[in-house]
């Protein structure tokens, strides 16, 4: 379904079809992908917390992770070879091909998931039809309400889904014209491929040196970035703007590719506080409830894009596309210091609580 929502974006009805066709079109073609996505997203990050509870191993997990998504993101280049807004048939027939591959591809290894032995206990069906009732759902949401670290957590990434989506629509369009077609078409897709080596380069860090030092540097470079631009904007040259647009997207994009590895230890937390069991599952809840609030950045970031895009010249638009990062990482650095408190000793007790409970779920299990 996510595959045939893909391909179905980009076979619109001609122009000449009447408005209320093509806007119902363009209406379920993008909300069906959208919630597609959500759901394959929500479950996917929740494996991460559900395979390992050991850092270095999650890393190592989505490092893999992103081998194969800046695969996938090589796809990009792909599309801007093929497209011809004159005639898009070319690239009609290149997304077909693509939604064919991936669905075949993601059909496959999820059955080859699905065959994996799983060690913990599987959850009874009576304790899966009990989460799905109204009074665990109540008491779920008024645990959530409690849980700190969780809420910082969500603002965090909120502001984060704004930036990379702001930054994301805007990237395109803030590139001098000057630039050929195939550098714009080149920038553009490496937009999408480097966050994903970005990922991989840190990896082992995050496994030597945990990941919140390695969001505090990702941070920190951000900043001096965005500070850098929003000072040497007036003497920037074509390429220099585009290398600016370019890094501080790599490293915005790069912090949401981590991200998993702190929801996971997010995860971590909610178990230990709350007591839960092997067979009483949350972690696809958590990271949902985490989604469900941050989505409100990744839709408002589209749209301030766009304003600024229609409603500003470009040497205001130029100075916004520092300016608006510099006050997403600013507030985000200062709620990463002083709200999270799920780092250091309190982490490794919360390690010590997780581990130990699979411990004894398993001892039960045999």
């Amino acid at each position: 379904m996510w595959a045939l929502a893909f391909a179905s974006v980009w076979y619109a009805p001609l122009p000449t079809a009447s408005w209320w066709l093509r806007f119902a079109h363009f209406t379920l073609a993008t909300c069906t992908y959208d919630t597609m996505l959500t759901l394959v997203e929500v479950n996917h990050s929740a494996l991460l917390a559900e395979l390992s509870v050991d850092d270095a191993e999650r890393a190592s997990f989505n490092g893999y992770a992103a081998v194969f998504a800046g695969a996938g993101s090589l796809t990009s280049f792909a599309g801007h070879v093929f497209w011809d807004s004159a005639n898009p048939r070319a690239f009609q027939l290149c997304c077909a091909v693509i939604a064919l591959l991936c669905g075949v591809v993601f059909a496959l290894c999820a059955e080859t998931l699905r065959l994996v032995p799983v060690k913990a206990t599987a959850p009874s069906p009576h304790a899966l039809a009990a989460s799905l009732q109204p009074g665990p759902v109540i008491a779920f949401l008024r645990e959530l309400m409690q849980h700190g670290n969780f809420w910082v957590f969500a603002g965090v990434a909120t502001v984060q889904s704004f930036d990379c989506a702001f930054e994301k629509t805007s990237f395109a369009s803030a590139l001098d014209p000057s630039l050929s077609k195939a550098t714009r078409g080149a920038l553009v897709s490496a937009s999408f491929l480097l966050p994903w080596v970005g990922t991989l380069l840190v990896t082992p860090v995050i496994q030597r040196r945990g990941i919140y030092s390695v969001f505090r540097a990702v941070l920190a470079l951000r900043l001096a970035l965005c500070c850098a631009f929003v000072l040497a904007r007036p003497a920037l040259g074509a390429h220099a703007l585009a290398g600016f647009l370019l890094a501080n997207r790599v490293a915005s994009e790069t912090v949401c590719r981590i991200s998993p590895l702190v929801l996971s230890d997010i995860v971590d937390e909610d178990r230990v506080l709350h007591k839960r069991g092997d067979d009483t599952p949350r972690a696809g809840s958590v990271i949902g409830a985490a989604h469900f609030i941050s989505k409100f950045g990744s839709s408002a970031g589209p749209m301030l894009g766009f304003v600024l895009l229609s409603r500003t010249h470009d040497a205001a638009h130029h100075v916004m596309l520092g300016a608006v990062p510099l006050a997403c990482v600013a507030a985000q650095s200062w709620a990463w210091a002083r709200r999270f408190t799920l780092r250091g000793a309190y982490l490794a007790r919360v390690k010590d609580g997780v581990a130990a409970g699979r411990q004894a779920s398993a001892a039960r299990a045999v």
